[in-house]
């Protein structure tokens, strides 16, 4: 198996476009989330879409665990919270779920578009 570390890094890049409007100015993929979903949908593209959706909340985790590790002056509000034990193909169901329910953002930033969909599917209680 190949390592993660490039969907790793390119995942911490989109979310951290998340983090501040200063941060918008970094590297993000260019992909469009139409893209995205034609190699979703397709069963040779399953382990790259899951390696890439697998990162994204690896990511948003990571930001959370080190927003909660801070000496108090920043708070992020916890916005998509994922049980440890769902499965990548599971992940990998809701997004395509959420972009074939959301045909107007499929011309969308392919990151902005997983956001959106784990938020929706795993938003976290309270």
């Amino acid at each position: 198996m190949r390592s993660r570390l490039p969907t790793l890094l390119l995942a911490t890049a989109c979310a951290l476009a998340y983090a501040s409007p200063a941060s918008r100015a970094q590297r993000v993929s260019p992909m469009q989330a139409g893209k995205f979903l034609q190699i979703c949908s397709s069963p040779r593209g399953a382990q790259i879409c899951d390696a890439y959706i697998t990162g994204m909340a690896d990511s948003f985790a990571l930001i959370q665990s080190v927003a909660d590790k801070s000496d108090g002056t920043v708070k992020l509000k916890p916005q998509i919270c994922i049980p440890r034990a769902t499965a990548g193909a599971a992940m990998r169901d809701s997004v395509v779920s959420w972009l074939k329910g959301h045909q107007d953002r499929l011309h969308s930033q392919v990151g902005e578009s997983v956001y959106e969909a784990l938020r929706t599917a795993f938003p976290c209680n309270g």
